[in-house]
């Protein structure tokens, strides 16, 4: 959870609870994940397997899966799947090999359980990945991209999840479109590694499949079965999210709109990574969900690849650049910009431009500290509250000797300390290279509710407006109760 932390100058701090995008819940527990994981996986699986067993109905796993029968059988899945043949083999085999490879284990089994039973642990995998830093995302399992691929036993949840769970990155040459867009979002050398080897072991196995591939890829362009979401109508504000290239979400965004997809829903489900927050999942599964809802009863069964185009671009696509581009800016290493933090506080002490220019910011002055428990800010006071020495900072704001602990009390958990030394020297860094000496606000009574009219003893209490106020001056209450020294994931997963 993020909490927004101001320092007074008389070493009171109030603390309210944030709603930032890059705010993380705390980590669920591993056992907490696996069932989860295991509950999705096995609804996931079950709905896939409603689908595919109809009579007459052809999932898209049906390529790979036959695919793998002929490699099985000795023979180069390509030349049998080369295109012509009768439904639902009329196009060629568009997967790369390795995802014939893959697809191995389940060659054995029919096809109806062998489709369910690859949706399943794919979307376990999924589950697990994308709870690895909270429960936020997981309504991303009933928007219409999820329930798209389901239908059809599609690839996009395994993708993802490899793309988020270390060691699996490999197996976005599977899908190397999405590969590619995920790769954008998160990268990393062992993925690429990972690829090489992969390719390199299949080139071993069957020598010719990239010429293979490659005319089916051909036959695709001819066909225009995969287009490109960025030169499609609307797509050019796709570019917009160049804006943000220093986020993962806007990368990410950016990246997938320049590869060739089916923009059939299915293959846009990785845009669900760019709603951190439980509100947004829920905004983005509602979104996409209904448009989904309403291109399947409205169209037909013929005429649905043909008409899904304007429902993805206008219910996916561009919510998605709604997301990206209403994120604040981000320095190159992840972190808020310092100039935009210091316009923030500024702006929320209501003072303009003019009225800080030439004066010294005091040591914790629009500092923004990323933490594992989220984004903790800490403001001074207005600048002419300023005093002109450093040795007179508060002890328990720590100045010389001081050996205070700041510590977050929350009524719903334990509280979490943070060493307020570690972060004042950090703000000395940084303030000293931008503005030279720094100065110290004095010690100003500024009152701030009920809270903050309390006696000699310092004691946790809720103000007005249900913030939570922790005192750190010398003897107070929080001084005896076992908290540790010490500073400071990235706003992404």
């Amino acid at each position: 959870m993020r909490a927004s932390i101001t320092v007074s100058a008389t070493g009171r701090i109030r603390a309210t609870p944030g709603t930032a995008a890059s705010a993380r819940s705390p980590r669920p527990a591993l056992a907490q994940r696996v069932a989860v994981a295991v509950a999705i996986g096995g609804a996931s699986g079950l709905l896939c397997w409603a689908f595919i067993r109809r009579p007459g109905y052809h999932a898209d796993f049906i390529y790979p899966w036959t695919a793998a029968r002929a490699l099985l059988a000795g023979e180069n899945p390509y030349h049998v799947l080369s295109g012509g043949l009768a439904e639902p083999f009329q196009a060629p085999l568009f997967y790369p090999l390795p995802a014939v490879i893959a697809a191995l284990p389940l060659a054995v089994l029919p096809f109806a359980p062998a489709g369910a039973l690859f949706f399943s642990l794919s979307a376990a995998l999924l589950a697990f990945a994308v709870t690895s830093d909270g429960w936020a995302r997981l309504p991303l399992f009933a928007s219409g991209p999820f329930i798209v691929a389901a239908s059809l036993a599609q690839w996009s949840p395994l993708v993802m999840a490899a793309a988020l769970l270390p060691g699996m990155e490999w197996l976005g040459v599977t899908k190397p479109n999405l590969g590619v867009a995920l790769a954008a979002y998160r990268p990393r050398w062992r993925a690429l590694a990972g690829a090489v080897a992969v390719l390199a072991g299949s080139v071993v196995l069957v020598p010719g499949w990239p010429h293979d591939w490659a005319r089916s890829i051909a036959f695709d362009r001819a066909h225009a079965m995969h287009p490109i979401p960025l030169l499609l109508e609307l797509g050019p504000l796709l570019a917009l999210a160049a804006m943000r290239w220093r986020t993962a979400d806007g990368r990410l965004l950016l990246a997938l709109s320049l590869v060739p997809q089916k923009l059939f829903f299915y293959d846009q489900l990785p845009l669900a990574l760019v709603a951190r927050t439980a509100r947004e999942s829920l905004a983005f599964a509602a979104v996409t969900g209904g448009a989904a809802l309403i291109w399947v009863m409205t169209t037909t069964a013929a005429a649905r690849e043909r008409t899904a185009v304007p429902y993805v671009m206008l219910a996916v696509y561009l919510p998605a650049l709604v997301l990206v581009l209403r994120r604040r800016a981000v320095s190159a290493g992840g972190a808020p910009s310092p100039r935009s933090t210091r316009a923030r506080a500024r702006s929320a002490r209501g003072e303009g431009e003019d009225a800080h220019r030439g004066d010294r910011l005091a040591p914790a002055a629009h500092l923004e500290l990323h933490l594992r428990a989220g984004v903790v800010a800490l403001a001074d006071h207005p600048a002419e509250h300023h005093a002109p020495a450093r040795a007179g900072v508060p002890e328990q704001l720590g100045g010389e000797g001081a050996r205070g602990v700041v510590a977050l009390h929350h009524p719903a958990r334990q509280h979490r300390p943070f060493g307020i030394q570690r972060i004042l020297r950090h703000a000395d860094a940084q303030e000293r290279h931008r503005h030279g000496p720094l100065v110290a606000p004095r010690e100003t009574a500024v009152p701030h509710g009920r809270g903050d009219r309390d006696g000699a003893e310092g004691t946790d209490r809720v103000g007005d407006d249900g913030e939570d106020l922790i005192d750190v001056r010398p003897g107070s209450g929080d001084r005896g109760r076992g908290s540790e020294s010490g500073g400071g994931n990235d706003s992404e997963q």
